[in-house]
This record gives structure tokens, sequence and C-alpha cells, in this order.
């Protein structure tokens, strides 16, 4: 490890201060918190706001700091009479962050055998993300699909939607209703409110059950943090502005750290206008005409400014509360409120879509996407023959939301509203019997009520009728489950890690057959799902770290999949298949990370998935017909059916270099390749992308010039459901829809000129290329300049 001296420079007077060290990040003045200080044979850890008592120490001690994120300083102690400060330069090298997704617990990730990705609320402040979907993205290792400006689904490794799991604080989102297509409730969670976030790549469904085919995305928020010492409060306040969509933002965050008692607060408010795309791309993408309403009559008139994507605005607001309670020595409880309720979304990919030369809707538009969580938290840290730690988590989840739309031309408006409650109960324990034993084990229960209710306003009259629900209305799905999870480390170079979970699911539904003549009145299904992972992480060397895994994982067909009605494209709509059975995935992973020096690290990760018993679109019938009137117009039947079967693989490679103390880069790059059993292309492989950063920090200031890059897709390579969307695509010299490869150049700096003010500015796009994400349905923004002003005491 490589140790840079420095010495502090003090005062030559001898006046008395007191006895002690702050250690301060050097880009952001802020202090770092369990920082370890050594000495002649003494030590200290410093405190939430980075300060160290020197008590201990003697005058002519050379004392190590030293944190795994951080480069590691020696400094001389010439004098006990003066405060003292020292600034850490943050690495780009992390080999020991501490993770708590692939467990359940917080752990070093250099001992798992899954792949990490973790983002730190300090990525967030400099990066300025505006959701939580942004974060992702900007990581350069999750693609992220947009529908409207209102969303962001994440897609890894060939899987997306109720494909990825889902979790805040260790509760899972995913819910009855969470669909196949894209999926955008992660911006329910604001990225202003994130400690961390972390990406397991591949299945985790032995920690976490259904839905982690692909990845897990575990965000974890801030933290009531009890104080070990003196009490401390600390606040901060954010206003950002971007020139792209007329963005204002404001975040507001305090917390208390008492030793007995903490709390936690964040608030947030965002306001976005029309996006405006770039203006060197394709043309097809811009946006020439829209529907208006004149006099009740709907007419189609020209856009002023083409690149303006109209009716892409919303806002949105979030709130979270946590306290911390100290109940006795080994006892601690949280509570937390969570909320996010956003405005209306226009769907803009519905917006752009066009039916016989003519935009087919009016309106389209997600009323408010309201969601709530309460959870109660104890943690139980004394030592038995049954656990060493034990945590409880219960939470109640309640989510709202809702879909209208109106054909061009016509005056009835579908309204079709959705509600979810959801109950999780969650218990881990941890046990490790020697240093070379671990277990982990734990139980799961979820509980899942939906309410559904639709109905058609014709806007001439004001009249009301009843029409058809998008789910069966009070049904259920429920599931129980126990897993367990074995560490056995014989050596300091090998470790060795087992699991198996198993889990049980009850579904009930009742489906209405007034509006369609289904053969069925309900549906009753009680799958369980096993599933299993070894994995091995081998040392060869202080260099090089060999890793291993191989899993399997599942998704239980929810409620979304056996009773959904919709238009899933033009002319086609799925309607419900009572008999769906889960879905499974057979996942191989290697991995080799390796160090040259002390200053550069490769990492590189290949992967093998293989998806059986899939869950597919097929055509389909009711009642010996094969296709139905729905919305007005005759459209084929088709169902999710298990008939299928898929095969992704693909590769992730990372590149970390630390030039100097100051200087460091890193680059990624990410290749994925996924076809089904009848040779066509997966809808949620994404084309290989990454990014490239250069970054320069000293004290106050950190400055990265960046460059995010996406190959295409040409029509072949497009996935049957995307070929039948020509409005999103750009289109080829023979008349086909493709997705073209894109790149952008973009300069993000923060500056710290006190250590409570933080300035953040920077220029994204700057070359204003117009382009799409792949399988999006609104242009990515065109040259962006943003400003942020973030205080702090």
């Amino acid at each position: 490890m490589r140790i840079i001296a420095f010495f502090v420079i003090f005062l030559n007077t001898a006046a008395a201060f007191g006895q002690s060290l702050v250690i301060r990040d050097a880009a952001t003045l802020q202090g770092i918190p369990d920082v370890l200080v050594l000495g002649s044979g003494n030590s200290e850890i410093s405190a939430l706001d980075g300060s160290v008592d020197l008590s201990k120490f003697t005058v002519g001690d050379s004392l190590l700091v030293q944190h795994p994120s951080y480069n590691t300083e020696v400094f001389y102690l010439s004098s006990k009479s003066a405060d003292l400060e020292i600034d850490l330069i943050e690495k780009s090298i992390k080999l020991e962050e501490i993770v708590v997704s692939v467990s359940r617990w917080a752990e070093s990730s250099s001992e798992f055998a899954n792949r990490v990705v973790a983002i730190d609320a300090k990525d967030i402040m400099f990066t300025n993300p505006q959701t939580s979907a942004d974060a992702l993205m900007q990581t350069g290792e999750v693609y992220v699909q947009k529908s409207q400006q209102g969303g962001g689904s994440p897609m890894i490794r060939g899987f997306a939607a109720n494909r990825i799991l889902l979790t805040v604080d260790g509760i899972r989102l995913n819910n009855a209703i969470y669909r196949s297509g894209n999926l955008q409730n992660i911006i329910s969670i604001d990225a202003n409110s994130l400690e961390r976030t972390e990406v397991i790549f591949g299945p985790g469904s032995v920690q976490y059950g259904s839905d982690a085919l692909g990845g897990v995305v575990n965000m974890l928020t801030t933290s009531a943090r009890i104080a070990q010492n003196d009490p401390v409060v600390k606040g901060s306040g954010l206003l950002r502005y971007s020139s792209a969509n007329n963005e204002f933002a404001g975040n507001f965050n305090m917390a208390y750290s008492g030793p007995k008692f903490a709390s936690a607060t964040s608030i947030s408010f965002s306001r976005f206008g029309d996006l405006r795309m770039g203006s060197n791309g394709p043309d097809e993408y811009l946006r020439t005409e829209y529907v208006s309403t004149i006099d009740g009559q709907d007419v189609v008139l020209q856009n002023d400014n083409p690149q303006e994507q109209l009716f892409s605005n919303y806002g949105i607001f979030s709130f979270l509360q946590k306290f911390r309670f100290v109940l006795a020595d080994h006892l601690i409880a949280e509570a937390g409120y969570y909320y996010s309720t956003t405005g209306n979304i226009p769907r803009y990919d519905r917006l752009i879509e066009y039916r016989d030369g003519q935009l087919r809707h009016s309106n389209w538009y997600y009323g408010p996407q309201e969601w709530m969580m309460g959870k109660l938290e104890f943690l139980f840290t004394k030592k038995n023959s049954l656990f060493d730690i034990a945590k409880l988590q219960l939470a109640y989840q309640d989510v709202r939301e809702s879909r209208h739309d109106r054909r061009f031309g016509s005056s009835l408006r579908r309204n079709r509203y959705e509600e979810v409650g959801v109950v999780n109960l969650n218990l881990d324990f941890t046990k490790p019997f020697s240093d070379n034993h671990h277990l982990y084990y734990g139980l799961n229960f979820g509980f899942n009520k939906v309410g559904s209710r639709a109905d058609e306003t014709d806007l001439t009259t004001g009249s009301e009728q009843p029409a058809a629900t998008r789910y069966p209305d009070g049904s259920t799905f429920n599931n129980y489950a126990a897993y367990l999870n074995y560490e056995y480390k014989p050596s300091e170079k090998l470790n060795f890690q087992v699991g198996l979970r198993f889990s049980q699911f009850f579904l009930e539904a009742e489906f209405d057959t007034t509006f369609y003549p289904f053969p069925y009145t309900s549906a009753k299904l009680q799958p369980g799902a096993p599933s299993a992972s070894i994995g091995l992480v081998y040392e060869a060397s202080e260099e090089t770290i060999v890793q291993t895994n191989l899993s399997t994982a599942f998704r239980a067909p929810n409620i979304d999949d056996i009773g959904k009605v919709f238009d899933s494209e033009p002319g086609n709509v799925i309607v419900p298949n009572p008999d769906l059975q889960p879905e499974y995935a057979i996942n191989l992973d290697l991995g080799v990370t390796q160090k040259f020096g002390e200053d550069i690290l490769v990492d590189l990760t290949g992967f093998y998935t293989y998806l059986y018993n899939a869950m597919v679109r097929r055509d389909f019938s009711i009642n010996g017909e094969d296709s139905v009137f729905y919305d007005g117009e005759l459209s084929n039947v088709q169902a999710l059916t298990n008939t299928g079967s898929a095969y992704i693989f693909g590769f992730n490679a990372k590149l970390l270099i630390d030039f100097s103390d100051n200087w460091s880069l890193t680059s990624t790059v990410n290749y994925t390749f996924g076809e089904d059993s009848d040779n066509f292309p997966l809808r949620h492989v994404s084309p290989a992308f990454g990014s490239t950063q250069l970054f320069y920090k000293t004290n106050r200031l950190k400055v990265s010039l960046y460059s995010d890059y996406s190959a295409g897709y040409d029509y072949f390579e497009l996935a049957p459901e995307e070929q039948n969307k020509p409005h999103i695509y750009a289109i080829d010299n023979t008349g086909l829809p493709y997705s073209p490869s894109w790149f952008t150049l973009g300069l993000r700096t923060s500056y710290q000129p006190t250590r409570s003010l933080q300035v953040n500015l920077g220029i994204e796009n700057v070359l204003d290329k117009r382009y799409r994400t792949y399988s999006s349905g609104i242009v990515a923004p065109g040259r962006n300049l943003f400003l942020g002003l973030r205080a702090s005491f």
C-alpha cells in the first residue's frame, strides 16, 4: 500500500488549544467517519463528524491515517496544543468495500463470488442525477430504458422489469402487479435520499426470492446513526437547475445523532418541463406535430420547435423520516416512513404513436404514481447458540397508480385505477461458528392484495360508465420462504459459499366476464420454487482474485402475468392465462480481478444464463377465437405461456488507473447477447455500452471529463416486439426501423469554497447529439447545462 508522507504545518505560537484531529474528504471538506488512526501501539476510530481524540497519543508519534476508500497518509504529531486537520483524497481502486446486498448483512465485497457495483452518496452529490434511474445509468454498467421522461427501467444482463428485483433498505418493492414490460417505478425512490445503492449482477433468488433473475438493485436510504460520544446535528440543502428540461429541484436533509436516539429526515421536490432533444441525429426522432383539442375537437398542429418533446413534463415530491432508538444494551429499534408522489406523467411513447398515418392518441398519461411505506425494524445483538445477530423487519406498502387514455377524435376517455397493499415480514439471522465458518439464514413472508377498477368518461356529456379493469379486482398474491447461506473460509486465500432457498406461493384471482367472454372465472395457483447457489473466491496472490458462482433463480407468476388485459402493441391484446407456472434460470459467472502494482486494476467478468420454462408471449385463443374486439378494434389474442427457453451470455470489463493522487481514470464496457428457443433476439438485451471518465481531484475541487457510449441494433437484431414499434426508432435506407449507435461527451465539476458550501457545475451531451437509448420512447436530453448549490452544517 502506497503511503505518502504528510506533515502538518503548525502555528509557532504557544497558545493552548484542544487536543483533537478532524479527518476530511479533500474534495468536499466533510468529515470522514470510521477512519483508523494508529500510532505507538494505540488506535482510535474517527466519529461521525470525522473527529478523533488524540489524548492517547504522544508528541513525536508518527500517526497512520487509514481508510479503505482513501489514500493512506502518515503525519508527525509535533504538538498537542493545536486543533489539527488532515484531508484525504479518495481512491478509485477500492477492493474492500462493505456491501450488504449479497448476504443481507454488511460484509466485505472481496469475500463474495457475486459481482457487485456500489453507488454512494458522494457519487450522487457529484454527478447530480435527476432520478434514481439516472444514477444507475451513470455507473456505465446498468442500461436504462425510458418510455417517458418520468421513468427509468434498468436492464441487467438481458433482464428487466419484473425479472429485476428492486429493494429499499432490504424490503422488496416488486409487488403483485409489477409487469414484464418496461417498468418505471424506480423513480419513487429519491436519489438525494440514497446513502448507497448496490447492484448484484446475476441471480439473487437465494437471498431475496422471486424476480431476481438478472440481478438485484438494493437502495439504502440515509441512515439514522447512533453517536458513540456527544450528540451531532448535521443538515444540508440543495437547489439544482438543468437547462435541457428547465428542471428546478430542491432537497433538504437533517440528521440528529445521539447516544440513545437518532433521527434522519429527507425532503425533495422536482419539477421537469418538456425535454429538449439534441440537434444532431435522426430526423425521425423530431416531434413535428402534436394533438390539441380546440372547441371540443381534436386537431393536429405543427410543432414550432420539433426538438421540444411536447407533453413530457412532470413533477415529483418525496419524503423520508427515520427514528432510531437504543432500547437496551443489545436491542436497537428503527421506525421509518417513506412517501413519494408524482403529478400526472404523460406516456410519451404512446403520444407519438401513429396508426394509418394519423397520431393514434389525443391523451395518454399516468395519474399520480403514489408510494407509501411504513417500516419497523429491530436489531438484537446478544450472542446465543442460535445466532449472534438477529434482525426483524416488518413493513407495509401502499402503491397507487392509474392510466388514462383517449383515442384521437373520440370523446371517451378510459380511466383505470390500481391499488396494491403489501405486507412484508423478514427475519434474518447470522451465526459465526468460528473465523472460518459463518451461517446466514432467515424467513421471508409477503402478502399482496390488488384493487383494480375502471370507467369511461364521455368528455362531451360528462357521463361515466363501467369499463373492463386491468386486473382482477380483489386478487391476492402471497408467499412464504426460508433460506440458508453457509460461508466457509479454509484459508486466507480461499472462500467457499453455498446457499439454498425454498419459496411457496399462493395466488387467487376472480375474473370479471362482463366485458370479455373468458372460458374461466378464477385462477388458483400454489407453485413452489427452489433455488440454490454455490460460489468460490480464490485469492491467487495479492494482485489476483478469481471469483466463480453457479446459481439458479426463479420468478413466480404474479397477478400481472396471469390476470392482465391490455394492448401490448398495435393490433395485439394480452389476455389472462390461469395455468402459468414459475420460470427458472441457471447462471454461471467467472470473474478475475487483476492489479498491476498499486495503481492499475482490471476487472473482467463473464457470464452465461439459461432460462427455461420461460414466460413468453404467444398466440392464444378465447373460446376458440384467435381475435377479439379490444378498445374498439379487432386485435390478435396473445397470452403469456410457459413454452419458451432462452440463453444469454456476455461480459463486463472495467479498467481503473490511478495516475497519481490527483489524476485517475475509470472505463467500462458491457456486452450481452441473447436469443430465445425460436432464435429471436430477446427484448431486454441491451446493445454493447459503457462509459469512460477521467478525474482530477485536489483540495476543494473535483473534475470529471467523460464519455458515455452505446452500440446500435439493425432491424434484424431487434426483438419482434421492438420491430412493431417503428415510431420510436430511426428508419434505414430500406424503410426498416433500427436503433443507431451513439456517444456523448460531458464535463462535471464540484468546487467546495467553504466547508459548508458546494457548487456543482456541468455540461452534459456537449456535442448536442440527438439519440435514444435502446427501446426507449423518449429521446435523451440534448446539450444540458446544470448548476447545483449545496449548503451544509
